[in-house]
């Protein structure tokens, strides 16, 4: 069964092994080659693998690459090839015994090592893992660089397990610090920094926002952004008194002394949060004689509406059966529906550690830990329900949807909370509060729509109309509530700077200017108008202008990659290309994925005589722009609940559950 952890980092893995597989050809060293005589039939045999593999039947190479080896078990290049397929098949065993084979005839080959640590991780056996990893990490990655990545990010985490943190820290804080961070890395660097020698996918869910926290706090600590790392550990102190690990990190940050961070005590509070943060594992005890009558006990209870004894012969039952999948199951939802959300929270996190990818458990358990006030988790758990897919009634998977982007919009996201609540208003009940919602988001305030006070509810909900109006290209209308909003709201702050941006975009740049140069009075601190109207004059090329106002942004806001990237392009429409060149790659660096960065950078190269250079960026940049406009053809049918794997069965009751609860598959 594949931890919930995994299945982000395998699809990050997956994405290097395409590299690697279309890199193969070209960089495997020329050792690597199919002998040029042998038993009568190999040489059909391994040109039928290599066709079958070119050709993506993995299953046909398989067959292929093994008959041939059993006539020629020298043959490396054939070892290597099995091995990559079975392991892209996710086939570990049989993979590793595959790449035990290739260094085994070629001890010096890093990649292959790399592999083979990659798939003993897969198979659990963390102590063959880490020294073949250690390994690859040794020989390099000459021959094949793309593998570098993967191969060290695990190679960290078997290191942070074994209680080497400060390695595991460098190793990470000198590869995946300098451009945007997944969330496994932070999580690992979170885990090193609380001195936790756990690996990700064996932490506890209720510690998830502890060690994301952490991670954040690594993160700006490996980037020398000592005075916000120091905020952050003061907060993290406050919000986690009982983490010693905060303040062992706060003394060591400033210096300030030993009291309270005595090492021995220190040693003991961190193997004390490291037993608190594991998960309990599961017994897969065989039920015995009475599991059945209780089984059958427990569901007719609540077929009957009886809750008090459906939830306690549940709780008999799964004593019993700890791995009882669809009790776990109907015990969460019998305490969910009867809004006993604090109790919902432990069978919910049995319900997931037995079924990582089930999205509709992740939901629930997000939803209930926003019902106990526990956002930090609530945001990570409604998010990772988002990644996998949930299903459910209309109204249940928009109750899903409000929720992550309330908590988005408290988080600071403010353009993903009203790319979210914009998807799709519902009606009835909810709507009101939708609203209110879409309206914080737009106008960037940080509350819960429960936290409004009542003279600002008009505000906030007409804002929120107005954003909806947008999203369904309803220009005119969303104009007329903005006019009237400020009329009556003149100095609320990004009012000026929303309708500004929707002026824009129709191409009403004199208007638009009009409303963003009124938010710089209001919102002087903040880089976003400056950016706006950078962009707009870049659009009527009026480069000075832009330029101006381009370093305005990047003065207000270092670390933003929009600023770096319009501060790039102002610089390349005023003839600077070398200055254009290095903000261009410090936006790439921060945000690596954007076509368009590669678009200009192909431009800036072009006009400083790097031709290599330029044609190196116009290839990144068709290729990420085909990506783009594949995944932008398919956002439109893919609703908030939609997974992006195999749906589940498994419907997201209500807040309000019905009396019925649906089953989940053994």
């Amino acid at each position: 069964m594949r931890n919930r952890r995994c299945d982000s980092v395998h699809r990050f893995a997956t994405t290097i092994f395409l590299l690697v597989l279309l890199a193969l050809n070209q960089n495997l060293p020329g050792q690597i080659n199919a002998p040029s005589s042998g038993p009568q039939g190999f040489e059909d045999l391994a040109r039928q693998a290599t066709a079958a593999r070119e050709q993506g039947h993995a299953n046909e190479a398989v067959r292929f690459y093994q008959q041939a080896l059993s006539l020629h078990p020298d043959w490396e290049e054939g070892w290597w090839y099995l091995g990559t397929i079975l392991y892209d098949g996710n086939h570990w065993a049989d993979a590793r015994s595959a790449f035990a084979k290739v260094v085994e005839l070629d001890p010096n080959l890093g990649p292959a090592w790399s592999f083979l640590g990659l798939c003993a991780y897969e198979t659990k056996d963390y102590s063959a893992a880490l020294t073949a990893l250690q390994k690859g990490h040794d020989l390099g990655f000459a021959q094949l660089p793309a593998i570098k990545n993967v191969a060290d990010y695990h190679l960290a985490l078997l290191l942070i397990r074994n209680g080497d943190f400060p390695r595991a820290n460098e190793l990470l804080s000198s590869q995946f610090v300098h451009s945007e961070v997944e969330d496994q890395v932070k999580m690992a660097l979170g885990l090193g920094l609380l001195r936790v020698p756990l690996l990700p996918d064996e932490v506890d869910p209720s510690r998830d926002a502890v060690v994301a926290a952490a991670g954040s706090i690594a993160v700006q600590l490996a980037r020398n952004q000592k005075s916000d790392a120091i905020a952050a550990l003061q907060q993290a102190i406050r919000d986690y008194p009982d983490v010693l690990g905060f303040k062992a990190a706060y003394a060591s940050v400033t210096q300030a002394g030993k009291e309270g961070t005595d090492p021995a005590e220190l040693a003991q509070a961190a193997r004390q949060f490291a037993r608190n943060t594991l998960r309990s594992g599961s017994d897969n005890s065989t039920p015995n004689t009475n599991f059945d009558e209780l089984a059958r006990k427990a569901q007719a209870a609540k077929d009957s509406g009886n809750v008090e004894l459906a939830t306690q012969t549940y709780v008999q039952a799964l004593q019993v059966r700890p791995d009882w999948n669809e009790g776990w199951w109907d015990l969460s939802v019998l305490y969910f529906g009867s809004e006993r959300y604090r109790e919902a929270i432990a069978p919910l996190k049995e319900m997931v550690e037995l079924k990582p990818g089930f999205g509709t458990a992740w939901a629930l358990l997000g939803l209930s830990e926003y019902q106990t006030h526990d956002y930090k988790n609530a945001l990570i758990h409604l998010e990772k329900a988002q990644g996998l897919g949930i299903q459910g009634s209309t109204e249940a998977v928009k109750i899903a949807q409000y929720h992550l982007g309330v908590l988005l919009s408290l988080n600071g996201e403010f353009d993903r909370a009203v790319e979210l609540l914009s998807a799709g208003q519902p009606e009835g009940a909810l709507k009101e509060q939708w609203n209110i919602a879409l309206g914080l988001s737009l106008l960037r305030f940080p509350l819960r729509p429960d936290q409004v006070p009542a003279e600002k509810k008009d505000l906030y909900t007409n804002a929120g109309r107005a954003a909806a109006l947008l999203a369904t290209s309803k220009y005119d209308e969303a104009f007329a509530v903005f006019q009237k909003l400020l009329k009556e709201y003149p100095t609320t702050p990004f009012l000026h700077y929303s309708y500004g941006a929707a002026l824009a975009s129709l191409s009403q740049y004199d208007e638009a200017r009009t409303q963003l140069k009124e938010e710089v009075k209001i919102s002087a601190d903040s880089a976003l108008p400056f950016i706006r109207l950078a962009f707009i004059d870049l659009k009527v090329q009026e480069s000075s202008e832009a330029l101006n106002g381009a370093r305005n942004a990047v003065r207000l806001a270092p670390l933003s990659a929009e600023a770096r990237y319009v501060l790039g392009r102002a610089l390349l429409a005023t003839g600077d290309a070398a200055g254009a060149i290095t903000e261009l790659q410090t936006a790439n660096e921060m945000m690596p994925n954007s076509p368009e960065i590669h678009f200009h950078l192909a431009r800036a190269y072009s006009k400083a005589k790097q031709p290599d250079k330029a044609e190196d960026e116009r290839a990144t940049f068709a290729r990420l722009n085909t990506i783009v406009e594949r995944q932008r053809s398919l956002r439109g049918s893919q609703a908030y609940g939609a997974s992006h794997e195999q749906q589940s069965d498994l419907a997201l009751p209500v807040v309000q559950m019905a009396s019925e609860s649906p089953s989940v598959p053994q």
